[in-house]
């Protein structure tokens, strides 16, 4: 679905159907509640303010995707200069507020690269191009990533 009719309409029905989704990630990046619900707000206000920024290439949710991933880059790397973060995954208790997911140990042993191809593939179910597009990757590239990581996670549970 497309920003072609009525803007609110549309930010309504995909901040219904894709909010986890934006939150999860933003929390992902951040580790942060707060901060994951106000990139996630931030978003939402990005297709009210701005819906010529959409492009209906692969659909709403990798545009939101990316758009919630870039915005929670930005704010960690705005806040790297004054606080220090934490470390790459949350503890094995930390839980997303909203949803209740339990981010697990077994994705430690990834790269952050990696760890987001698996998390988008599997979590999200996002095609290998789209996670191509959000990373700034080729197709093959995401595809070999995905298959080292999950060959490494295959041995890790050995």
């Amino acid at each position: 679905m497309g920003l072609d009719g009525d803007g609110a309409a549309v930010a309504a029905k995909w901040y219904r159907e894709y909010r986890r989704d934006v939150y999860r990630l933003a929390y992902m990046v951040t580790r942060n509640p707060a901060m994951a619900e106000d990139i996630c707000q931030d978003v939402f206000l990005t297709v009210l303010e701005r819906p010529a920024a959409y492009e209906n290439a692969g659909g709403p949710k990798p545009w939101l995707l990316t758009v919630a991933r870039n915005k929670a880059l930005n704010l960690v790397r705005r806040e790297s200069r004054t606080v220090p973060l934490a470390a790459d995954l949350p503890d094995e208790n930390a839980r997303d507020d909203d949803s209740g997911i339990v981010f697990l140990d077994i994705l430690k042993p990834l790269n952050p690269t990696q760890r987001q191809i698996v998390l988008f593939r599997a979590v999200y179910g996002l095609k290998h191009k789209d996670i191509a597009r959000m990373l700034g990757l080729s197709p093959a590239a995401v595809r070999q990533a995905y298959g080292r990581a999950l060959k490494m996670l295959k041995e890790e549970l050995k």
